[in-house]
C-alpha cells in the first residue's frame, strides 16, 4: 500500500498530488456539493456508510447511464441530480462487479472534477481484476480528449505494471495537466525504460509550472544528471 512516511521516496510526489487536486476541488462548488466536516464523522467514514447503503440498481439501467454520459457534462453545466446518479452508480458498482463497467468509467470524465465526485472513480476501478483494467486505462489514455488522460494518468498509479510504460509516456509527452501525474505513475512503475524517459522529460520540459511542480515532488535524485 502507499505510505506518506517522510522517508518514503514517494511520499513528496503524494502529497503534491494531493494539493494539485486541491487546487480545483471545492473550489467555487455549490454547498450541497461541499464533503461534511470533520466533525460530522469525516468525508471517509461517510465514504464507507455511503457503499454499505448503496440502493438497488439495475445493472442495465446502470450500465446505459454511463453509455450515455461518454463523458459527462464539463461541471458548469452539471446538475445535482446528474452527479448523484453518477456517484450511486459508483458505488453500486463498487459491490456489484460488471467488468463492462470499466471502459465507461475510464472514459466517463468531463471538463472539471465532478464536484470531487471523479476523484473517487479510483475506487471502482481498483476493484476489478488487474489484467482486465490494464487494456482499458491503456486505451483511455490515448484519449484525444485531455480531461480523459488527467484523470486516467492518475488511476494508472494504482497499477503500476510494464503494459502501461508507453501510453503514460505519450500522455507525459503532451505537457498538458495530466503530464504531472502521467509521470507519477511512471516513476512508480520503477522499470528502468520508465525512469529514464521521465529523467529526460525532466530536463526538456518547457511549461514553466509543471517543471517547478516536478521539482518540488520528485526525490532529489532525479534531479542529478
Amino acid at each position: 500500500m502507499p505510505c506518506d512516511r517522510s522517508d518514503c521516496p514517494h511520499a513528496p510526489a503524494r502529497r503534491l498530488r494531493r494539493r494539485l487536486k486541491c487546487r480545483i476541488l471545492y473550489s467555487g462548488l455549490p454547498t450541497w456539493a461541499l464533503p461534511q466536516s470533520k466533525a460530522s464523522g469525516g468525508f471517509e467514514s461517510q465514504e464507507s456508510s455511503k457503499v454499505k447503503r448503496v440502493r438497488n440498481i439495475e445493472t442495465e439501467a446502470a450500465l446505459d447511464f454511463l453509455k450515455q454520459n461518454q463523458p459527462m457534462p464539463d461541471d458548469d453545466r452539471l446538475t445535482e441530480e446528474l452527479i448523484t446518479e453518477y456517484d450511486e452508480i459508483r458505488l453500486f458498482f463498487i459491490v456489484n462487479h460488471d467488468l463492462r463497467c470499466i471502459p465507461l468509467f475510464l472514459n466517463s470524465f468531463g471538463k472539471g472534477d465532478g464536484f470531487g465526485v471523479y476523484q473517487l472513480v479510483e475506487d471502482v476501478i481498483a476493484a476489478y481484476p488487474v489484467d482486465r483494467v490494464v487494456p482499458c486505462i491503456d486505451l483511455a489514455l490515448r484519449s484525444a480528449d485531455p480531461n480523459i488522460r488527467y484523470w486516467c494518468a492518475q488511476i494508472a498509479e494504482r497499477f503500476p505494471v510494464y503494459d502501461l510504460i508507453e501510453p503514460l509516456q505519450r500522455a507525459m509527452q503532451r505537457e498538458d495537466e495530466g503530464s504531472f501525474f502521467a509521470l507519477i505513475s511512471l516513476e512508480h512503475i520503477g522499470a528502468p525504460e520508465a525512469i529514464a524517459s521521465v529523467r529526460d522529460f525532466m530536463k526538456s520540459v518547457k511549461n514553466a509550472e509543471l517543471k517547478q511542480d516536478i521539482i518540488d515532488a520528485m526525490p532529489a535524485a532525479y534531479l542529478k544528471d
